[in-house]
């Protein structure tokens, strides 16, 4: 069975113009982005973060954060004296939820969490945010995506709904709904239905009819519009040739050579007459070129000129220039004023291992610029972002920082090893980056995975003047300063032990639990 062409769009029949069409390779550039702390899901994952931040001329106000990872090498718990979330994963490995609780002094509380939840094709079908309120979890906002699939694993259907926290329900976003029906004929596709969705219904709106030649190569199709009680022939796609035919991916990754659109004013339903070209008029032809050649199906340049019916002749009207190059994709849009190409449009997505932004420039009616702007991020050879900025200008391509942050590392020799990061931020009145927080990395190994597996709990493992253990069974604590020396010996009854950490210096602390059930160490800190 042939892979069908999943890259089909909405067809937007009217009598004076033909929206998109499915020979249209045009998508949206997005910004995209990248992890930033590449080295702590690598071998080197810190055990724990101090961080520190920056007031006139010194560093104040340390904090340290602890993590945990689980098995998968994934963080698992971060924590500091105030606040502990936990991360939870699903197993495509994207996040499932993250969980905050707060410490009331004697335990820890929820707060918030964050959830994701996937379907079963492993696609996003939910995004929300809660707060916890009188022992409930209340959303504050989130977005879901119900989706339906074919037998290919290709979408047909779409949902959108966003939570409105004043109604306080889950409610349809129609704009953003999408459903199709597919109809095959021996791997081919020959039918396509479009619907809209309007008070929580599926309306029917567009239904196309795809022709092939005996060489099952796509050579023209008809429109029809859904009135509410029956269809109505629109328009027709034809006199279609390809520059290349790829037999697999079907019009998704074939090269359009030429196509013309015509719409339909013969006889209405149910006398339509859709084989005669009489009752069609052109209304617009699109011819493409591939100027430095094919690329072996991913051409580097194409061209795509759309010429519109003048009664007569066809005149050119819009200048459509797509590049696909290594490390960017751009699109150039123009329209033909008179005898010269005015631009309208340009948007640029570039991607190395180094360096992502996505650019783009506005238009006057004359075709000057006169705005652009972009979007960046910087990565060292380790993967880890060094700088993301938004920048701008007025037409003088005189680019300007409007926000941005800078990441300095320092690493343990020549190693992935994050040992201090400092974020600087866009200070726009000095016109200069300015130092905002720094972070020192730990990377003592800790097994707190065996504690929480063996029913004890030490929290919170960054202290002032009390640290609690929860312990299954009675045991002894001990506490250890990080040169060897014995600082506290506490016995520890079944349930919760209070211990006072009041006459602690400050600093790390290795704390030993002994139990029935063996020997566990945990790093702490005290403030």
């Amino acid at each position: 069975m042939k892979t069908i062409f999943t890259g089909l769009l909405l067809l937007c029949f009217c009598i004076s113009s033909m929206g998109q069409n499915p020979f249209q390779k045009r998508k949206d550039l997005k910004k995209q982005n990248k992890t930033v702390l590449k080295a702590t899901q690598a071998n080197d994952q810190p055990t724990s973060v101090v961080s520190e931040w920056w007031n006139n001329n010194a560093w104040e106000n340390p904090t340290t954060s602890d993590y945990t990872y689980n098995g998968e090498g994934q963080l698992w718990i971060e924590e500091n004296p105030h606040t502990k979330i936990t991360h939870t994963y699903h197993a495509n490995g994207e996040l499932t939820e993250s969980l905050t609780q707060n410490w009331d002094g004697m335990d820890w509380v929820n707060f918030s969490k964050h959830t994701w939840l996937f379907d079963s094709e492993n696609n996003q079908s939910e995004n929300s945010y809660s707060t916890w309120v009188l022992g409930a979890w209340e959303y504050s906002y989130g977005y879901r995506y119900a989706a339906m699939y074919d037998g290919n694993g290709d979408t047909t259907e779409e949902i959108y709904s966003e939570y409105n926290s004043t109604s306080e329900q889950w409610e349809e976003n129609e704009e953003n709904c999408w459903k199709t029906d597919l109809t095959f004929d021996n791997g081919l596709l020959t039918e396509q239905v479009e619907y809209s969705r309007e008070n929580g219904m599926w309306v029917i709106g567009m239904k196309t009819l795809w022709f092939y030649n005996v060489s099952d190569i796509l050579e023209s199709a008809l429109a029809y519009e859904h009135d509410g009680t029956k269809y109505n022939l629109m328009g027709r796609y034809t006199d279609v040739l390809w520059e290349w035919w790829d037999p697999v991916g079907h019009v998704e990754t074939s090269l359009i050579e030429t196509y013309t659109q015509q719409s339909y004013g013969g006889p209405a339903f149910p006398n339509e007459e859709p084989n005669d070209d009489l009752h069609y008029t052109n209304v617009e032809k699109v011819e493409a070129t591939y100027p430095s050649g094919l690329g072996g199906g991913t051409p580097p340049m194409t061209v795509e000129i759309t010429q519109t019916w003048d009664g007569s002749v066809w005149e050119d009207s819009e200048r459509w220039t797509w590049e696909q190059m290594a490390d960017y994709e751009s699109y150039f849009d123009e329209e033909l004023v008179g005898m010269a190409w005015l631009a309208t449009d340009y948007n640029k997505e570039y991607n190395t291992p180094i360096l992502m932004y996505h650019q783009g420039h506005d238009y006057d009616a004359s075709g000057n610029l006169i705005y652009g702007y972009k979007d960046s991020q910087s990565y060292d050879a380790f993967g880890n972002k060094t700088e993301e900025k938004n920048e701008s200008h007025d037409g003088d391509e005189m680019w300007a920082i409007s926000w941005g942050s800078m990441y300095n590392y320092t690493y343990d020799g020549g190693t992935s090893k994050i040992l201090i990061k400092v974020t600087q931020n866009w200070d726009s009145n000095s016109s200069m980056y300015v130092n905002n927080m720094r972070e020192t990395f730990d990377y003592t190994p800790t097994n707190l995975n065996a504690l929480e597996q063996s029913g004890i709990k030490i929290y919170p493992t960054s202290f002032t003047s009390n640290i609690a253990v929860k312990s299954a069974l009675e045991g002894t604590a001990y506490f250890y300063s990080l040169t060897g020396n014995l600082v506290h010996q506490q016995e520890l009854n079944s349930g919760q032990t209070n211990i006072s950490t009041s006459s602690f210096e400050r600093g790390y602390y290795l704390i030993k639990i002994v139990t029935p059930r063996g020997e566990f160490i945990q790093k702490a800190i005290k403030h």
